[in-house]
């Protein structure tokens, strides 16, 4: 069964703001002066459209011509959110566009709305790599702000709107353009190629990702490379990126709950577990958190955070430098929690719900021990729930990776390519690291912060010249892994 909703929702929510937040101020502070962050602030939050000399040569161009725009339009206008939407609905899309191609696709239907689709290129060799998307997206309610239906899909200058054209709907359009590209080429593969579209995401992956691990072993042995979301690109303006991430790795978490019939012994418990947390987790330098800010690091600005980045051991002993560090900075070197605001509890009384997330190289044990002060919630029923996959690191090494940067270094020369590790989001992705399997989240997009922060919120957006730019990217890169 799935988390309880509210739950779901609150973990969503805090994941996501976490992670935009994270994004926000690491730009912010790559920006330096006060006016030019005046003007980034100004442009992040304006809703007028904008249109930069980057993307004059898409004026007077017939969006709704290009067939992948068109695909993205359809794909965003079937409501796939949970629970009032049908993730069947958007499955049977998928079917019914590769069947036009000739292309077989097994449809698993699991009641409410919850379907998973896979789809088979095969190739000389039988191992394959694994095209992944989720087909849910976020609530959305014309209510919460749209300016137009939220599943509308509509154009407005260089922008298409509506909720899933970045998460993740827009990847699943790329995903899909180049598996057809594929087919109609008509050359066989070295590798296979797998096309999958997995449900309940946004809920915790448990009819989706989980269930294709447990109940598909025999498709399953077949995944030689996983394919995901979770790539960060960091620019600052449509033509420039800083850094061009390729998440290989991501803390891992645990539902931490706890019980009680005073809901403000609860709150104060709330307040003491931050503060508690923040002042005794001892700093970690992770082997995975090493190696991408290894990377990482010359792409900063700061000639201070270069520095720290480039001899992080330097942080065991200096306060000062420790203080220099972004909260997304910050976050690589801690076990940590994350508190949410006390609610009601189902069966009566009330609950504080808390997050623990927990550095790759970390067990849950550590993270635990970490973060909770002895004596802390004493007296209070607790609950403690792994949501899945720990921790491991796909390697940066491997083959995959170094294809899916060299493809981005020739189609934006000049770009430092490296690793990406989430520390406040989470993919599908970790499951299938934790099955042994290569998996990276790799977004072909070139966009500017202003678009990401949109995700999962009201007029969520998706600057089209990107896209379209993205699903090229994607094709080549595609093709790179098994030709």
């Amino acid at each position: 069964m799935s988390e309880p909703r509210s739950q779901a929702d609150l973990h969503r929510r805090l994941r996501r703001r976490a992670a935009r937040t994270a994004l926000y101020l690491a730009l912010i502070g790559a920006l330096g002066s006060g006016f030019l962050l005046h003007r980034f602030v100004a442009r992040v939050l304006a809703h007028a459209p904008e249109v930069s000399s980057e993307s004059e040569r898409w004026l007077g161009r017939d969006f709704t011509a290009l067939p992948e725009v068109r695909l993205l339009q359809q794909y965003v206008a079937i409501d796939t959110s949970w629970p009032d939407g049908d993730e069947l609905a958007g499955v049977r899309f998928l079917e019914e566009l590769l069947a036009q191609e000739g292309i077989p696709s097994e449809v698993e239907y699991l009641g409410q709305g919850r379907a998973n689709l896979w789809a088979v290129l095969e190739g000389h060799e039988r191992g394959a790599v694994v095209l992944h998307h989720h087909v849910d997206v976020e609530p959305a309610r014309p209510s919460d702000g749209w300016r137009d239906a939220p599943f509308s899909g509509t154009i407005d200058g260089p922008w298409i709107f509506g909720r899933g054209v970045y998460d993740m709907k827009s990847l699943a359009v790329a995903q899909l353009q180049a598996f057809l590209a594929l087919k109609r080429s008509g050359v066989t593969p070295r590798k296979s190629v797998i096309l999958l579209a997995t449900s309940s995401e946004e809920t915790g992956s448990d009819v989706g990702s989980k269930w294709i691990l447990r109940a598909h072993p025999e498709l399953v042995a077949r995944f030689e490379l996983f394919l995901d979301e979770g790539g960060v690109v960091e620019a600052v303006n449509p033509g420039e990126a800083k850094y061009w991430g390729i998440e290989f790795a991501q803390k891992h978490y645990a539902d931490l709950v706890y019980c009680g019939d005073d809901r403000a012994r609860l709150e104060e418990l709330g307040a003491d577990l931050m503060a508690e947390s923040r002042r005794r987790a001892p700093l970690r330098l992770d082997p995975a958190v090493l190696e991408f800010v290894a990377a990482y690091g010359p792409s900063r600005d700061h000639t201070n955070l270069q520095r720290i980045l480039g001899r992080p051991e330097t942080l065991l002993e200096s306060v000062r430098d420790r203080e220099a560090l972004t909260p997304f900075l910050r976050a690589l070197f801690h076990n940590s929690l994350s508190v949410g605001p006390v609610r009601e509890a189902e069966g009566g009384g009330w609950e504080l719900p808390v997050i623990v997330q927990a550095l790759p190289g970390s067990s849950l044990e550590e993270a635990l021990a970490d973060t909770l002060a002895p004596g802390l919630g004493a007296g209070l029923a607790a609950t403690l729930q792994a949501r899945g996959g720990g921790g491991e690191a796909s390697p940066i090494a491997h083959p995959a990776f170094r294809a899916l940067a060299a493809e981005v270094a020739a189609s934006h020369p000049g770009v430092r390519v490296g690793p990406y590790l989430l520390p406040w989001s989470a993919s599908d992705a970790r499951f299938f690291r934790a099955a042994g399997i290569p998996a990276y989240g790799f977004s072909p997009f070139l966009l500017v912060a202003a678009d990401t922060f949109t995700a999962a919120e009201p007029n969520e957006r998706m600057a089209i010249d990107a896209f379209v730019d993205g699903v090229a990217l994607y094709e080549r890169a595609v093709r790179r892994l098994v030709e």
